[in-house]
This record gives structure tokens, sequence and C-alpha cells, in this order.
């Protein structure tokens, strides 16, 4: 098992074990909210700790306890929870992202005289399998040859793929996938390592990618210890793999991200094309599509209500951008970008939600960018809404983790599963932990309750399950 995955699964396993040792009763269940809060938050004993929390009533409102609640903390992908009902509001729930094959000229005899272009809308859900069905529409229509270019139409968003605040040794990982406005199987792929038969050798290194499209420098050695594994990459999409491959481990694999989008869709374009023996003679270009383009084919992405479950439920950092980037670019009609995005969901927040404007600094849709900053208030306030919107209520809500069923809260709070009492958005990164969300009470009806804790310890498992004993405590306290 990989080291990154056998870390995870024993994390999990201690937050699993942990949660079930809470029915042993680790706060009080008959004192006031304000009071069992209190005393779980007083078991923290490391005053480098940053910890904010806002429970409040949707009903009613009703602030049952506030720590730092207008103090900014960095909210990791709780962020998302400003971004997807952003984007509800903006673009709709039926919103669906349109990919198009279209041409210009006339075909004759199998001959396409003119250019074929691709024009790409940011898809996050877009996947090689897509495009090889809007390639084979040419056969089904006799297309043989083209004489034209081949033109690929990345124009919808800027060329600008990462915002300000993003950690360069992040980049070569899926979960921090360039947004461009191509978007193929989430702009990630995956790589072997192959132990070599002796030790000291070099591995052996199999990138699943069409040819001519990465290049690796292998620095990976064949070892019967254990050392750090290390991948760099530059926008040129060459890869330094650096580090020990224990031969015990067998075949490793990685999710990597894919650097240059322009390059690997050229090459996959040209892979395509030629494996159903389509000729084509001259340049593959990025460019606008033409005036007056004929549409050959077109797909349509699942309905914007669909795609938040994938986002929420798993925290796809590149859907959400997606849709970030989308916003901006539908709201002003221009090329999406990092900046209108913000200037497209700010009123929102501000109009709608009731959020002030200097309480909330974001650069990013995701919550990648250590840049971002929030109040614990804020996020209270945005929760507050999604519950009273009826569209956000109807949509949202349910898209969101739900505790010890799915998504990222799948093993956690166990105790909570069996009447689906909590749905919240968790928020992770090197240093921080959230969870804000949904929960039902026993005795206080339905509250909504943000958790936000920064400087978090490399050891992040007791934050985590402090998380747990809040929303646990806040589901069965009171009633006494």
């Amino acid at each position: 098992m990989p080291r990154r995955i056998l870390k995870k699964t024993v994390l999990c396993f201690i937050i699993f074990i942990t949660s079930l040792t809470a029915q042993a009763s680790p706060y009080p269940r008959c004192g006031s909210i304000s009071e069992g809060l209190q005393t779980l938050l007083n078991r923290i004993n490391n005053p480098n700790v940053n910890i904010g929390v806002v429970v409040k009533s949707v009903a009613t409102g009703h602030v049952y306890f506030s720590k730092n609640g207008n103090h900014f903390f960095a909210p990791a992908s709780v962020q998302k929870l400003f971004t997807v009902s952003s984007a509800l509001v903006n673009l709709k729930p039926d919103y669906r992202f349109p990919t198009r094959l279209l041409m210009t000229g006339n075909t004759h005899q199998g001959v396409l005289h003119g250019d074929l272009i691709f024009q790409f809308n940011g898809d996050p859900t877009f996947t090689q399998s897509n495009l090889i069905q809007l390639v084979d529409k040419l056969r089904a229509k006799g297309i043989q040859q083209i004489a034209g270019n081949i033109i690929i139409d990345d124009t919808a968003f800027n060329h600008i793929p990462y915002p300000a605040g993003w950690l360069w040794n992040d980049l070569s990982f899926d979960f921090a996938a360039p947004l461009n406005t191509v978007i193929i199987n989430r702009n990630r792929f995956g790589v072997s390592f192959i132990p070599a038969r002796r030790l000291g050798e070099k591995a052996t290194i199999v990138p699943h990618l069409p040819p001519h499209t990465a290049t690796f420098i292998n620095e990976l050695i064949t070892t019967r210890h254990v050392c750090p594994l290390t991948i760099l990459s530059n926008a040129n999409n060459q890869y330094l793999v650096r580090g020990c491959l224990p031969r015990a481990y067998g075949t490793e694999g990685r999710a990597l991200a894919i650097r240059n989008m322009q390059l690997y869709t050229k090459n996959l374009i040209h892979e395509l094309l030629s494996q159903r023996h389509i000729a084509f003679n001259r340049g593959v270009y990025y460019a606008k599509t033409p005036i007056g383009s004929q549409l050959i084919a077109s797909y349509q992405s699942k309905p914007l209500s669909h795609i938040i479950i994938h986002l929420l439920k798993h925290s796809d950092n590149l859907y959400a951008d997606a849709l970030f980037k989308k916003m901006g670019e539908e709201h002003f009609h221009i090329q999406g970008s990092w900046e209108n995005a913000l200037n497209a969901e700010t009123p929102i927040l501000t109009n709608k939600a009731g959020i002030n404007p200097s309480k909330v600094h974001f650069v990013d849709g995701a919550g990648l960018s250590h840049y971002n900053a929030v109040t614990p208030e804020s996020v209270s306030r945005i929760l507050n809404y999604i519950y009273r919107e009826p569209m956000l209520h109807n949509v949202l809500i349910p898209a969101l983790p739900i505790a010890g069923v799915d998504g990222t809260l799948a093993g956690r709070m166990p105790m909570l599963a069996r009447g689906h009492l909590l749905h919240a958005k968790t928020g992770s990164m090197d240093g921080i932990s959230s969870l804000a969300g949904f929960i039902k009470t026993k005795h206080h009806g339905v509250l909504s309750f943000v958790i936000m804790i920064n400087n978090v310890p490399k050891n992040r498992a007791p934050y985590i399950i402090l998380e747990n004993h809040i929303a646990e405590f806040l589901a069965t306290t009171g009633g006494c």
C-alpha cells in the first residue's frame, strides 16, 4: 500500500475508533450549549492553535455560542460553500457546460475543405471518452480528411491557471491541477513507479499519457528502506522524480497534474484523429472560433445541480475553480478570470447573504490559496442564507457530505449517520482544519455550526476529533 494512502487509512481508523468512544460521554450532556462547548474547547492546551466557533439556530438566528467569531481564519475547502452557493444563484441549477465540434467551409467526397474547431468551455466533468465521442462524429459524417487547420478554442477563461497564494510544491499533484478552459479528465494523469529487480538501480516510470506529452527526469532509486519521494514539475510538462522506492512495496502509483494542457490537448487530438485514420497535413493552433462556423456535434454536461454533488462530497478543487471562473465569464460576458469571478460573487455575498465584504478575502474558488481569509461569522451567514433560500436549501444541502455516510465525512461521527443528522463541508490543508454545516438536534431544532482551526500541528487527529465531539455534543445536548 502506498505510504500516503497508508497514513490516511491509519488516521481515519483512529478518528473512527475515537468517534465510537464518544458514546461514553466525553462531554456534559445536560448543560447548556455554551457550557458544554467551552468545556470541550478547554481541553485544547496548545496556546498556538487558533479556534473559532459559531453556533446558531437557523429558525430564529439565536446565537448559542460564539468564540473568535469576527477573527480571520484560513478556511481551506469550507470556502467552497461560498463558491457553490454563488454559482447556483449566478448560473442557475440547470446550467450545463457545452463543448462543441465545429467546422468552416464544406465537405466533399469525405474531405473537409475548411478548418475543424474544438471549442471548449471549462467543463470540469469533461473526459477523454467525451472527446472521443465528438471525434467519432466525424467518421459518422463520412469525413476522412481535413484540408484546413485544427483549431482549439480555449478562450472562455483567461490563461492564468493558478491564483495568487498557491504553494509551488503543490502544483505537481492532482489536487492542484491547473484551471484552463480545456479540462480533460480533471487535468490529471496517472503514473506508475515500478521498482528495479536489483537494489540501487533506477525504478521504471510509466506515465499514462499520449506520446510526447511529458518528460520525466528519473532519479528514483530502488532500495530496501523508506525515504521521501519528491516530485517537482514545470509548465513545460517536465517532471523530476527523486527519492527511494522500497522494493518490498512493489509498484506504486500517483495522480499528478498536467501542467501544460495546451501541449497535452494538441497531442491527444492528434492521436485520436490518427487512430481513426482521419488525415490532416496542416497545423494545430489555438484560436477563437471563427464567426460563421457550423456545428458538427456537441456535448452537454449534466446540470450544475448534479455537478455540485461531486464537488462538495469529494471537495474537488478543480470543479470549484471552474465554477468560479465561469461565474465571471457569464456575468460580465468576457473571459473568465480570478478577478471578475470574485466581482461576480461579491454582490451575492453582500446583498443576499448579508456578509460584510471587509470580512471576506478570497482569491480563488476552491480555498487552496493561502491568501484566503474569512471570519467564522461570515461562514455562519452563508450557511443561514443557504438554509433559508429555497433553491439553495433544496439543491446545495443534500449535496453536502453526510456524517458517517458519504464523501469526506464517510468515516467520521458514525453515531450521527442514522437519520442523516449532520450535513457539512470539511476543510483541510497543512495547518488548517475546518467543519461547517447543519445539524439536527434533539432539543434545539436545526443548528448551523462553524468550527475553524488554524495553526494545527502535524498531529491533526486531536483537532478532527474535537470537531467530531462538538458536533456529537450539539446533536444530543439539552433536555435532561
